[in-house]
Formats: structure tokens, sequence, C-alpha cells
């Protein structure tokens, strides 16, 4: 048993390596996903890269961004009220919504699980239909729309 396991994962070794040999090889998929990846470095990495940038500088429109440190973030979180309230109010709807939101979850699924079929059945729609409801309006008012663009 274990020269077949010792043979087994040779070969899938193998079979990696010729994988990766081949798309290495293979230019085509690279230009494929070139589009993807430019588009995806200009609006999701670089936006952050340069934000990281500047928050450890003072920017005015008007002169050049000047090197401040920690002092940004310094004053953040030791002079500005509104943060430190945001900063607050945040960690306590996320205390309070997500253990609450999983366990109120799971008693509503458990109840359901053990209400006799019918019953169940009128729950399920009941509860379950206005968020189906708005998302079949906008398909099929987009379907039906009278234009040529459907929007």
């Amino acid at each position: 048993m274990s020269q077949f396991l010792k043979d087994y994962v040779k070969v899938k070794k193998h079979n990696f390596r010729v994988g990766v040999k081949r798309a290495r090889l293979s230019r085509n998929c690279y230009l494929f996903l070139a589009p993807y990846a430019i588009i995806f470095t200009m609006f999701y990495i670089l936006p952050v890269v340069v934000s990281i940038v500047f928050g450890f500088t003072y920017y005015n429109i008007l002169e050049a961004p000047r090197f401040v440190g920690l002092q940004n973030y310094i004053s953040l979180f030791l002079e500005d009220d509104i943060f430190l309230m945001a900063i607050k109010n945040t960690f306590m709807i996320a205390i309070i919504t997500g253990p609450l939101g999983y366990l109120g979850s799971f008693l509503f699924a458990w109840l359901i699980n053990e209400l006799p079929r019918w019953v169940r059945s009128v729950a399920v729609v009941v509860f379950y239909a206005p968020s189906i409801a708005g998302n079949c309006y906008v398909i099929f008012s987009v379907f039906f729309r009278g234009d040529a663009y459907g929007y």
C-alpha cells in the first residue's frame, strides 16, 4: 500500500510540474489575463497603495505632499472625537449584530425545520418572499422595459 501511495504522489508531482511548465510556456493565457490584471491594478491596488502613502503625509492640494510619519494617526486616535465615536459605534454594532444574527438565524432555521410540512411551507414563503420579490422586480422590469438598452 505504501508503495502505491509513493508512486501516486510521484505521478501527481510530475503532473503538477508538467502543468506549470505548460502554463509558463503558453503566453496566450497571460494575454487574456492582461486586461483584467491592468484594470484590477488601476482601480483596486493602486488606490489602496496611494491612500496608504497619503496616510503618512500632510497633503494639501496647493502644496506638494510632506511626510509627517505617524502624526496623522496619532492625532486621529487622540484628538478626533468623531472618529472615536465612529469606532465605538462600529464595535458595538459588530458585537451585537454578529453573534445575535448568527444565533437568530440558526434558531429560525431550526424552528422552521421542526414545524409540520404545511406550516413550514407557509413560514418559508412569508419570510423569504420579501427578499426575493425585490430581485424579481428588478430582473423582470429590465426584461419587459420597452427601450432598446433595457435600462
